[in-house]
Formats: C-alpha cells, structure tokens, sequence
C-alpha cells in the first residue's frame, strides 16, 4: 500500500474513529460491542484483501492446518486486535478481571518465591500484548524488551505519519510496563531478574540479533533462545506462558510449570511441544503472525525483517 494511503487511513483510525469506540464501548464497560465491531471490520477485510486470503491459505496449507473458515476467523482476529489496541488507555483492574481468565498463576507466584526473578516465554499466539495490562494491572512488576531502535520523532514525516505514531507511543507509555531496550548490553535485562521482576520474552520476537532453526509441525521456525541463557545464568525460572481468546470473547492467560533447567534448545524444544497444541486447536490465533511475515518479506523488508518461519 502507498505509505500516504496508508497513513491518513490509520489517522483516522486512531483519531475519529479511535474516540467514537472507546465512547461506546470500553468507557462504557461494553466490551463484547468492541469485539463486535472488531469482527464487522475483520470481514470487510476479508473482502477487500484477495492478497491476503491467498498468503493464509498458502501458509495454513503447509502447516496441514488450511480449513476455509480459518482465513475469514484470521481476519477477525486481527481486527479484534486492533479494536482492543485503541482502547489500552481505559484498561483497569476491574475491566481486566471481567475480560480475562487466569490460570496457573500459582506457577508464577511459587518461581517468584526463589528470589530469582522469572522469565515468561511467549510467542505471538492470540493477543499476546494483553498479557502486560493483564499481569500488570493485577499488581505483578513487568518488563518487555522493546525494539533497540528508539522512535525519533523528529524524523521528517507527514503529518499524518506523525501523528499515528505519536498517538502509538502515547498508548504504550500507558502500560503498566517497563520497556527495555534490546541490544548487546544485557544487564538491565539481567538486573530486572535479580531484583525478582518478571520478564516477559517473545521467542519469535525480531529484536533479538540471533535465532536457530527448530521443529514445528511440519515445518521449521526461527526462535532465539539467547533470553533463555541468559535466565540461565542468574538462575531464574522459565516459564511458557500462552494467551488465546476464548469462544466466549474473553483472553485466556495460561501459565505453565517452569520448563526443566536443561540446555536452552531443549527448552525451547520443549516450549514448542506444548505450543504446537494451542496452535493446532486455534491456528488462526497464530496466522495473523505468518501473514504479517509473509507480506513484510513480499514488500522487499526481507533484509531488515527475515521471514521467522520458514
């Protein structure tokens, strides 16, 4: 798409429209209504995006995973997304315990016992960002690694390039979070560990500058494991943790029992072991992922961003 095109139509995502939903909906304690509409626009998506139907279906197909209805549920999924990203700043305690399920918190809190600190290992399953508001806002001390390039607001842009940013920073300094830059100097990651914080960790993030192939399905995906020695050296547990939204509407947050000390490939090995059940149940909860992959690659980013999955 145009980058113009593509600017002054999330202008008014994120101004006009962004204000009309949060007024209707989470500033009125409707949530169901925003997922509503976030299922409404996801079809008209469908509709207007052949390029995209075609990639999920390609994608699906080589994972064995291809049913028709899954394209048009990616879709809606990615628009629920959305939905849900313009209205972070209305998050609370309240409106997280009535749009979330926990589980396995008592995973957590025990490896919190140990002093060490815990790593959360994800990847970009379901909603995956909710899981900083929703561990947040119930009063646990989170830190994600962020892009080790800093937004630079001075940069010439358009104004509407501008402002869409601006307006994204804005959101994210909302976050019950600390955002740590990624890069070489691992000690910030390190001393947040120590001082017995969470660190939540995305296996399939690009931030990090190192991935290995393993074993998923059929096919193989590009994790690094780097974050996982690193909890390895201050001896902090490691925890896969999954979030999915259930059929209810409602984000499930599932914590699992720290994976075992081992070498960190094996770990990841089996971290993938348990993701490839969600992923199979819900495919389209991880689809939204290949297809912004795929499209990044296709649009000539592939020296910037590798294909993850390959």
């Amino acid at each position: 798409m145009n980058q113009r095109i593509k600017y002054v139509t999330l202008f008014f995502i994120w101004y006009p429209l962004r204000r009309f939903l949060r007024a209707c909906t989470s500033q009125r304690g409707n949530y169901r209504r925003l997922l509503t509409m976030g299922d409404m626009f996801g079809d008209l998506f469908y509709f207007l995006f052949p390029i995209g139907r075609k990639i999920l279906t390609r994608e699906l197909t080589n994972f064995n995973l291809y049913e028709p209805s899954y394209v048009r549920e990616t879709f809606r999924h990615i628009m629920k997304i959305e939905m849900e990203g313009m209205v972070f700043e209305d998050l609370n305690r309240k409106m997280i315990k009535n749009i979330t399920v926990f589980r396995g918190l008592n995973h957590l809190e025990e490896s919190l016992t140990k002093g060490k600190g815990v790593v959360l290992a994800l990847v970009h399953f379901g909603w995956h960002m909710h899981t900083i508001p929703a561990l947040g806002y119930m009063g646990y001390k989170i830190n994600q690694i962020a892009d080790a390039r800093p937004v630079d607001l001075e940069i010439d842009r358009s104004f509407f390039h501008h402002r869409v940013i601006k307006k994204r920073l804005e959101n994210a300094a909302n976050l019950p979070v600390t955002f740590i830059r990624a890069g070489s100097y691992l000690r910030p990651l390190m001393r947040a560990l120590e001082n017995n914080e969470i660190l939540i960790v995305a296996l399939d993030g690009r931030e990090a500058k190192t991935f290995k192939p393993y074993s998923l399905l059929n096919r193989r995906i590009m994790l690094s494991p780097v974050m996982l020695r690193v909890a390895e050296r201050v001896g902090s547990p490691i925890l896969p943790m999954f979030t999915y939204r259930g059929e209810d509407g409602r984000h499930r947050v599932i914590i699992h029992p720290p994976l075992r000390p081992n070498d960190p490939d094996q770990m990841v090995e089996e971290f993938l072991h348990i993701f490839e059940g969600y992923f199979k149940e819900r495919p389209y909860q991880y689809a939204q992922y290949l297809l912004f992959n795929a499209l990044r690659t296709r649009g000539g980013a592939g020296e910037e961003f590798s294909p993850l999955v390959s």
